[in-house]
């Protein structure tokens, strides 16, 4: 392949991908990443660099530092239902200004049409210069005979990436449990079966349950991973009144043990049929959208989709006892391969290095990973051991957490007790119960994977970490004076015990008199102070000035300005700001003078491989 600039130069790639909790889509970024570096020869995959980017970050400027786009996969072609059509347009448009190829891998196409002028400017977009090729899992037809008129765009139909799940993905020991994949109760209605409401889908499940149950087999309820799958899957189980529900998945491997476990699957979603079937897990899926019938007539398994008009409980338990019997047929591998062919041919072909270098610099000195670092571009402010080895790897030397008292005055590091973090830990919220004691807290898992965390097991880590330039800024929140005391002492006592150094700390506070406590404690803590910059500051800037422990003055991100950085350095004091989920508003504080900057998501490795 012609770099055109030299063996060693970076091919910088973007990969657009649907970011949400359905993990699904998360499939198809993790097996479109895959493709994408062995498309390579051996010899330069290192020099090949892949930036994650969510569809609907808005972060078009990062465009400007890639040479290709690739578009992981998933219901792009439509505009309809979901607002990724925006974005898709956004890219595409700021890509053909900037001269960067673009291609859609194995995306799915769903209805046109011409009145509509959502479907016209998506249109135009797809037919624009930049656009080399797009593959498509579905409905081709309707993509080469409505939307394409740039006939030098190459179309093609392909399998969905998911199918190369077996190369990358381990699965689970089998029980002889049949799986019920629910989906929100709204989702037939949302594209058009009114017949198949929530009303109906409740008295569905329950009867798909008792015929189950009628066969002397055992059932569990599943999901993809959707907040509103999740939600109504509970519904479902309280109405039936009895049974289990898996927990929720949280990566792409979670979910294909999920499904890798039963002996056989009842679905909504696509993409659990599809992992199904690449495991060989017999499937029936259930039809609210005509891609799942595309998928069963491209595999030759139509008898195995569940159309609404025939959705009874008797039907749809015997097409998966039948499933079971005859097994799953073989994908036909040159078919298969296709997916493979033209994303690589596309590569080779127009993902040569374009983009201006520029000038190198090091951004670890200005990023902190905020609540130690966040995973898949989704889960955040976590404040978890589980993800703090990855941040200091990938470049962090600044780290943040989150401290409070749990209800028995222990210190954990949390996010506040709000009924935001029970939902991440997937328990019950009671408001007349605002906190968890430490025990119960340290039973939990974010998101079903990341374990929580206690101060004492932080600064044990963090005992045994050999990197002298490693600092934990510790949020302390707005805890009152006495509870100010206690997590003081705590933090003290922690740190003799595990032998570490006061220097690398800084206390970040919100309140002078929670500081004038920590001076009279003989204390030689760094600190951050926060400041409200939308209300006058003369003499919280005074103070701060004045107070030789304050180091750093941070403020809310919202307000950003040159003022403001001026106001402090005026006052001999560093600056910072969080939290940050995308990268150019990471480089604007940067390069507006901001010293450290908090990001969800984005490391310093990731941006200095920009």
């Amino acid at each position: 392949m012609k770099t055109g600039k030299g063996k060693n130069k970076k091919i910088k790639i973007l990969l657009v991908q649907i970011t949400n909790r359905n993990l699904g889509d998360t499939v198809i970024a993790d097996n479109t990443r895959e493709l994408i570096k062995n498309a390579f020869p051996i010899v330069q995959r290192k020099n090949v660099v892949i930036i994650d980017y969510p569809i609907s970050c808005k972060d078009l400027k990062l465009l400007e530092f890639v040479d290709a786009v690739v578009f992981a996969g998933g219901g792009l072609i439509k505009f309809r239902n979901e607002q990724h059509y925006n974005h898709t347009i956004a890219i595409t448009k700021k890509a053909e200004e900037l001269n960067i190829p673009v291609f859609f891998n194995a995306v799915g196409v769903e209805g046109y049409d011409e009145a509509d002028e959502r479907c016209v400017a998506l249109k135009n977009a797809i037919n624009l210069p930049c656009v080399k090729g797009i593959t498509v899992r579905d409905d081709t037809e309707t993509l080469k005979k409505y939307y394409i008129e740039n006939n030098s765009v190459v179309v093609e139909s392909v399998f969905d990436p998911a199918v190369f799940s077996l190369d990358k993905f381990s699965r689970a020991e089998e029980r002889n449990v049949i799986g019920l994949g629910v989906a929100r109760g709204e989702l037939f209605t949302d594209y058009g079966n009114e017949k198949i409401d929530k009303c109906f889908l409740l008295n569905f499940w329950k009867n798909i349950i008792t015929e189950i149950e009628k066969q002397n087999r055992e059932w569990e309820i599943f999901t993809n991973g959707l907040e509103g799958d999740e939600a109504f899957a509970k519904e479902v189980l309280e109405y039936v009144g009895h049974g289990k529900k898996c927990a929720a998945p949280a990566d792409s491997q979670q979910l294909v043990n999920t499904i890798t476990q039963y002996k056989s699957i009842i679905a909504c979603r696509m993409h659990s049929c599809i992992v199904a079937h690449t495991y060989n897990v017999p499937y029936v899926g259930l039809v609210w959208n005509d891609k799942l019938s595309l998928w069963g007539k491209k595999t030759g398994c139509e008898e195995r989709f569940i159309k609404p008009e025939k959705m009874c409980e008797g039907t749809v338990v015997q097409a998966v006892l039948d499933a079971e019997k005859k097994g799953v047929k073989k994908l036909n591998k040159k078919e298969k391969n296709k997916t493979k062919k033209y994303l690589r041919k596309f590569l080779r072909e127009y993902a040569k290095i374009n983009r201006n270098n520029s000038e190198k610099r090091d951004f670890t000195k200005n990023m902190v990973a905020t609540a130690l670092g966040g995973e898949y571009l989704k889960y955040k402010n976590m404040n978890s051991l589980s993800t703090i080895d990855n941040s200091i790897t990938n470049g962090f030397k600044f780290l943040e957490v989150d401290l409070r008292l749990s209800e028995d005055k222990e210190l954990v590091c949390v996010n506040g007790w709000s009924e935001a973090l029970y939902n991440q830990l997937g328990i019950s919220y009671d408001e007349n119960r605002k906190r968890l004691n430490k025990d119960e807290f340290l039973k939990q898992k974010y998101y079903n994977k990341y374990k929580t965390t206690s101060f004492e097991q932080l600064a044990e880590y963090l005992g045994k970490v050999k990197n002298d330039e490693i600092k934990i800024i510790l949020d302390l929140g707005k805890p009152s004076q006495t509870h100010f005391k206690m997590i003081l002492k705590c933090i003290i006592h922690q740190l003799k015990q595990f032998g570490l150094s006061y220097e690398k700390f800084i206390l970040k506070i919100q309140d002078k008199k929670l500081n004038e406590i920590l001076k009279n404690a003989d204390t030689i803590f760094d600190v951050m102070m926060f400041i409200d910059f939308s209300k006058a500051v003369e003499g919280d800037l005074s103070y701060c000035e004045m107070a030789d422990n304050i180091k750093y003055i941070t403020f809310d991100k919202s307000l950003i300005s040159p003022e403001i950085i001026n106001m402090i350095k005026g006052s001999n004091k560093k600056s910072a700001v969080f939290s940050y989920k995308n990268i150019t508003d990471i480089l604007t504080a940067i390069d507006m003078g901001v010293d450290l900057v908090g990001s969800l998501y984005y490391s310093p490795q990731i941006i200095n491989e920009l």
